[in-house]
């Protein structure tokens, strides 16, 4: 029962974890494409 609910656990941290990768890895391709494009977004700003 205890091993199970740790198995639960491992799976939902993983889950949690790859999210977070993913989120970042978005993050830093936005963050980067609005360094490229920062001339393009100012005349619009």
């Amino acid at each position: 029962m205890l091993f199970n609910q740790y198995l639960a656990n491992q799976q939902v941290n993983m889950r949690l974890i790859n999210k977070a990768k993913a989120d970042t890895r978005a993050l830093a391709l936005i963050k980067s494409f609005c360094q490229q494009h920062s001339i393009f977004f100012l005349k619009f700003l």
